[in-house]
């Protein structure tokens, strides 16, 4: 993995979870405004390596469901979360650890986990 300062890799997370007209679309041209000295590698990999750990947030809400043996409450849902992003992804910050949160638990009301 390449190395880039933590707040850049946040900037590439928040864009990427952006809603709207911008939902699901490439980050590099807004990162790029942000820190205009990423060259278009560097661009690219973290289009691609903070799309990755926001589709993997999204995913592990209805995984741990699946996978529990008994009801999960609300708290002990986040606390699982926080605690598997931060060990996969110990960059994300807590702003941003909570808004994918937010956004697993919508989709995963959405198709029926909770």
């Amino acid at each position: 993995m390449k190395t880039f300062e933590n707040d850049i890799l946040n900037e590439g997370l928040n864009i990427a979870m952006e809603f709207g007209e911008n939902w699901l679309n490439p980050i590099q041209e807004r990162l790029s405004r942000k820190y205009p000295k990423l060259d278009e590698e560097d661009l690219d990999y973290l289009n691609i390596y903070c799309r990755e750990a926001m589709f993997e947030g999204h995913q592990f809400i209805p995984k741990i469901l699946d996978d529990a043996d008994k009801p999960i409450l609300s708290d002990q849902l986040s606390e699982l979360f926080s605690d598997f992003i931060r060990n996969k992804y110990n960059w994300i910050n807590k702003e941003n650890i909570n808004r994918l949160f937010s956004q697993g638990c919508y989709y995963a009301w959405k198709d029926g986990y909770l």
